[in-house]
């Protein structure tokens, strides 16, 4: 699968209603719009960038281009 291809797959997944949907939710659950600083400990301040890297990286597939950093919302 080329890199357009990918990208075409990840729209097609996630750019209708029912993928914003899934997106919101996994901001929401995966430290988005919070800190992912845990005071005290680098494992979980560690383990929450993990999270968050791969919320911004599907984001990121879906921009026009991929490069660009993630917005709040998706545009098509």
């Amino acid at each position: 699968m080329t890199p357009d291809e990918l990208k075409q797959t990840y729209r097609s997944v996630f750019g209708g209603d029912d993928g914003q949907k899934v997106i919101d939710d996994l901001k929401a659950r995966f430290w988005f719009h919070a800190p992912v600083h845990a005071p005290g400990d680098t494992h979980e301040t560690a383990y929450r960038d993990g999270q968050r890297s791969i919320v911004l990286s599907l984001i990121a597939m879906l921009q026009e281009d991929h490069r660009e950093l993630p917005t709040t919302t998706i545009e098509e």
